[in-house]
């Protein structure tokens, strides 16, 4: 990443980008729905709701509709009959260890899981991990690192194929975690491990156009991710939760960064007393979190779609409304997708994000262009840490280490990310106990 944080650009740079960025950059919902309309509420203008260019208020008969007129939506679920009941209303779903686990080992949609968990039990290497050797790190040293084993990836990936059937019809996108064991490994191995689930993909017939890799943003993982956008595979930056991940991400090239917005609420409502529920018309610390990334983005011309993940209630995702993707968990997807007994009934939301809607401060410094070597310490905090900052043109770190400092003294997101990886390393643990289980006929 050197070459990547060693310069700092204009408003008007480019990113590199993807060959598939043409249709994965696309989420915003492009769909219209039975009986939906587009009508005049209070404090914004009259828009349609395909135009970034200015809030508006959209009706529809449920507000899972309605919301899908104005963000796209996917699913943060891996049950797969969930995701079928909705999949007029998504754009794509979530694949990962942690999700199959949840899914597998509930009552709603085990069944459906549970097959696929067998045939990967029966086909030989769980439980323990796969050892990926024979790499070489940017000093020419060996490396081994410890992965999740081939059938615990190859059934992440035959649950994602199974989820591009069910959203064929909107041509939904999968995005698939890449194991968070290899979260601090030198780029090669993560660029390797990436593409070898993109080639699983591939030999099941699933267009690369509907992949999305997922990949936690460290510092090396945002070096791979530059490194993959260049060779034309999508990249959805995880675990986000610092300016300074945004930052970096927006740099590299990717095509979606994951803002953790429930996550981020529960660590502040813990240490701050900022209780996980709605606080004014900001929203809680997370919803805050995305509305400032986006803002940034937006206001410095930055391709990089944002996707609110780890939400948490219907609340977070209104407040979000207007975001490039919303990702929603089961009983947030239920309770948006109710219909009321009145059949004439209709749903409304309103836009609360677009390019047009974001109001940077009156005193902000528009000839924000300091060069790279008059970077220091308090400059860089300064663009990191100040919640009421938006930066309008892009930042690029110098170093690795300007980067972690930047990160780490967001104490929240320094806890966080390694919280993050941490349990995706449990959850995959857990899932490839279940099926070396299955697989031996424990259970």
């Amino acid at each position: 990443m050197a070459s990547m944080m060693a310069t700092r650009a204009s408003t008007t740079s480019a990113l590199p980008r993807s060959p598939h960025r043409s249709s994965l950059g696309s989420f915003t919902s492009r769909r219209s729905h039975r009986g939906a309309s587009v009508v005049l509420a209070a404090g914004t203008e009259v828009c349609d709701p395909k135009s970034p260019h200015a809030p508006c208020s959209v009706t529809a008969p449920t507000t899972l509709s309605a919301l899908a007129m104005v963000s796209s939506v996917q699913a943060d679920t891996a049950h797969l009959e969930m995701i079928e009941r909705h999949a007029n209303d998504l754009t794509g779903a979530i694949t990962n260890p942690s999700l199959i686990l949840m899914a597998a080992t509930t009552k709603t949609d085990g069944s459906n899981l549970m097959e696929h968990i067998v045939r990967h039990a029966s086909s030989g290497r769980v439980g323990g991990s796969a050892t990926f050797d024979n790499r070489i790190d940017a000093e020419g040293a060996d490396v081994e690192l410890s992965g999740m084993s081939e059938s615990a990836e190859g059934l992440t990936v035959d649950v994602g194929c199974e989820i591009t059937k069910l959203l064929a019809k909107n041509a939904g996108v999968v995005s698939t975690e890449l194991d968070t064991g290899l979260a601090y490994a030198p780029p090669r191995v993560i660029i390797d491990r990436a593409k070898r689930l993109m080639d699983l993909y591939v030999q099941r017939r699933v267009s690369p156009q509907r992949v999305m890799i997922m990949l936690p943003a460290t510092y090396t993982g945002i070096e791979a991710c530059q490194k993959l956008e260049r060779d034309g595979i999508a990249c959805n930056m995880t675990l986000a939760f610092s300016m300074a991940q945004a930052i970096a991400c927006a740099d590299a090239g990717a095509s979606v960064i994951s803002p953790y917005v429930g996550r981020i609420c529960d660590w502040h409502a813990a240490h701050n007393g900022d209780a996980p529920v709605l606080s004014g018309a900001g929203g809680d610390a997370g919803v805050r979190f995305v509305k400032r990334v986006y803002a940034y983005y937006k206001s410095a011309n930055i391709p990089t779609r944002v996707l609110a993940a780890s939400i948490r209630t219907p609340a977070q995702a209104l407040q979000l409304a207007g975001v490039d993707i919303i990702s929603c968990p089961p009983s947030v997807l239920e309770e948006l997708a109710a219909t009321t007994t009145d059949k004439a009934a209709s749903q409304t939301v309103v836009r609360h994000l677009s390019p047009a809607s974001i109001e940077l401060p009156a005193d902000v410094d528009l000839d924000d262009n300091v060069p790279i070597d008059s970077y220091d310490e308090e400059f860089i905090l300064s663009k990191c840490l100040d919640d009421t900052h938006i930066p309008v043109s892009r930042l690029r770190f110098l170093d690795e280490k300007q980067f972690w400092m930047a990160h780490h003294a967001d104490e929240m997101a320094s806890e966080m990310l390694t919280a993050g990886i941490s349990q995706f390393q449990l959850h995959t643990h857990k899932l490839e106990t279940l099926m070396a289980k299955m697989g031996s006929g424990a259970i």
